[in-house]
């Protein structure tokens, strides 16, 4: 589990990791960091969160687009195991909600491994 605190620590330091985190804004729009916050702030509860890493017992592989561009966007906050809420990526939610017949974004996981075809 990790607070909101924790969750949004991560996401910054995966965004400043990006090349396009480094170019200045050009108005005065809140910055990528500033926008990041504020939405992860409002979404989030102040309660310790469940998180993919959680839920290995799902023996499902993480949505590698989810965790990797924009998780501030891609990730989803759900009602996990217990009662308690979880911010996992759209493999765990779909594994969590079968009855909705939802899926992972296989549009996206087929354009992510099309660039490993030779």
């Amino acid at each position: 589990m990790k607070t909101k605190a924790e969750i949004i620590s991560e996401i910054l330091k995966h965004t400043s990791d990006l090349p396009s985190a480094q170019v200045p804004p050009y108005d005065e729009e809140p910055d990528d960091e500033e926008a990041i916050v504020a939405k992860l702030q409002a979404l989030l509860p102040d309660t310790d969160l469940l998180t993919c890493e959680d839920m290995s017992q799902l023996n499902v592989t993480c949505c590698e687009i989810c965790h990797t561009f924009y998780p501030e966007d891609e990730l989803s906050l759900v009602d996990g195991p217990g009662g308690k809420k979880a911010w996992v990526c759209c493999s765990i939610r779909s594994a969590l909600n079968p009855e909705r017949n939802g899926e992972p974004n296989a549009v996206m996981e087929t354009w992510l491994r099309w660039g490993e075809i030779d």
